[in-house]
């Protein structure tokens, strides 16, 4: 150590001493460390622009990559991250219209009302439906189930 602080005091340089050697190492590793993450956190949104569409369908496309942590790109993107994990478990599932058993009957007589009054929308088609069961005796429709049916 006599030696170097002899050539730096020859050199009219400054003298450092071992420990802020170390401490300004261990600055450049954190950097680096901040560098990789920014890094990739710019992959992940060019790869995520490239896949445009609806935000959480690309999403999932850039998580089941499998480039980068799901976590990792939960965190650039803004999204929960069980969010993330549960749209990739479940990609097959999609919301939208369904029919149950029995639904065949109520439709045939949704129709035939919607057929002869193309105006009326949902409650006074269930209205003239309940009004014929409940003149036959038949269970009264439900007008949720009628609304679900006129979206068929």
């Amino acid at each position: 150590m006599a030696e170097g602080s002899l050539e730096a005091s020859r050199a009219d340089g400054d003298m450092v001493t071992a420990s802020r050697v170390q401490e300004l190492e261990a600055k450049v590793q954190d950097l680096e460390r901040l560098l990789g993450r920014k890094t990739m956190e710019a992959e992940i949104l060019l790869e995520a622009l490239g896949r445009r569409g609806r935000k959480a369908r690309p999403t999932a496309a850039v998580a089941a990559s499998g480039r980068s942590p799901v976590m990792a790109v939960a965190d650039t993107l803004g999204l929960a991250g069980s969010d993330l994990v549960e749209q990739l478990k479940c990609s097959g599932y999609r919301r939208g219209p369904y029919q149950r058993d029995g639904d065949d009957a109520p439709l045939a007589e949704i129709r035939a009302v919607t057929d002869a009054r193309p105006t009326y929308g949902y409650r006074p088609v269930a209205t003239l439906l309940n009004r014929d069961q409940r003149s036959v005796g038949d269970p009264l429709a439900n007008r949720k189930r009628a609304l679900r049916l006129t979206r068929l």
